[in-house]
């Protein structure tokens, strides 16, 4: 309970310090950003729930609340993901994760995401379109998790088979649709566990979590090369 309480505190006060510390206007930018802070919050505890990215409300937000383009939203939800997913992670805890499956689909999401954002880079244009489409996937995704993910099933690949295949070609669409969108491969791990593997869905998630996170942290690495990540925004979405 006692970290329950410190650990929200601990993260603001560092958000604040960073704040005053690297930023010019820091009081103009908290009166008119603080709002975010909420927002975010909500996405990511429904992110780190479901395996659904923060950037399914990130995204558009950014982009039809905030005015930014749509690379520039994206670039903005890996940032945020990086972290959030990340404590998302930890809180899931090593009981829920299965190491094969992270070994296999983090192998082959990461192939993915590096191509898509380094190689076979989009039209700016086709995020939005693409975001919604995907999305649309994403929901009947989610309705199908809750419908059918109440199974009792094994927390770990029992079996190795030609589902492995199958999961390492999902997870390289899922990177490749993330360096794109922002969102993806959480979600599609976690619905092909669910069904191939019938894993337990705490497990399913657990993963598709790890997943987004990995993804995340590599998606920010290279967009912090590329340039273009909103800080000022990212401060605030962070905590």
């Amino acid at each position: 309970m006692r970290f329950i309480v410190l650990y929200p505190v601990f993260v603001l006060c560092a958000a604040t310090l960073v704040l005053f510390a690297a930023f010019d206007d820091p009081l103009e930018l908290l009166q008119s950003n603080w709002t975010i802070v909420p927002i975010a919050f909500v996405a990511a505890a429904l992110a780190n729930a479901t395996a659904v990215g923060g950037g399914f409300l990130f995204v558009p937000l950014f982009i039809y609340g905030y005015g930014l383009p749509a690379i520039v939203a994206l670039k903005l939800s890996l940032a945020t993901q990086a972290f959030g997913m990340t404590a998302g992670t930890v809180g899931w805890g090593r009981t829920f994760l299965d190491p094969l499956c992270i070994a296999v689909a983090g192998t082959f999401s990461l192939a993915g995401m590096v191509l898509g954002t380094l190689f076979v880079q989009i039209p700016s244009e086709m995020i939005k379109p693409m975001f919604g489409w995907i999305s649309l996937g994403i929901f009947v995704a989610v309705v199908l998790e809750i419908r059918f993910g109440k199974h009792v099933g094994s927390l770990r690949i029992e079996q190795r088979d030609w589902r492995l295949a199958g999961l390492a070609a999902v997870a390289f669409v899922g990177g490749l649709m993330t360096a794109w969108t922002g969102i993806a491969i959480g979600e599609v791990v976690a619905i092909y566990l669910l069904f191939a593997y019938r894993l337990r869905v705490e497990s399913a998630i657990a993963n598709g979590v790890c997943l987004l996170a990995l993804n995340s942290i590599a998606g920010a690495l290279m967009h912090t090369g590329l340039g273009g990540i909103p800080w000022h925004y990212v401060i605030f979405t962070v905590p």
